[in-house]
Order: structure tokens, then C-alpha cells, then sequence
């Protein structure tokens, strides 16, 4: 497996920013074959534990925060 970092737009982002105040992390998981935004699109379930093991080890670390 390789990491590959890319960018995209995702419009809210720069409002959340502006109204909110709050910097967002947007972080992505995915194959190389999932056919972003293709009509036979995919997402392997090992990229959704994997978002979800992230997301919990981020909030975790977030938490010791003080």
C-alpha cells in the first residue's frame, strides 16, 4: 500500500472557517481503483475501519489535549 496525498474542493470547508472560526482537518481513505465519483464507484470496507480507527485515536489524542 502507498500513501498519496491530493487535494480537492470541498466548498463548506472555507465557511466553517469563516463563520466558525474552527480550522478543519479533512482527512481521506481510499484505493487507487475506487472510481471516485464514477457511476461504478467503490469503497472497500477495510478503508471505512481504518477511517474509523483514525477518527478514534484522533479524538482520543484531542481529548489529552489541555
Amino acid at each position: 500500500m502507498s500513501l498519496l496525498r491530493s487535494g480537492g474542493t470541498i466548498p463548506v470547508v472555507s465557511d466553517i472557517k469563516r463563520i466558525l472560526g474552527f480550522d478543519t482537518l479533512l482527512v481521506g481513505y481510499g484505493r487507487q481503483d475506487d472510481r471516485i465519483h464514477s457511476h461504478n464507484e467503490t469503497f472497500d470496507v477495510e478503508m471505512f475501519h481504518r477511517g474509523t480507527d483514525t477518527a478514534a485515536a484522533l479524538y482520543e489524542a484531542l481529548g489529552r489535549l489541555r
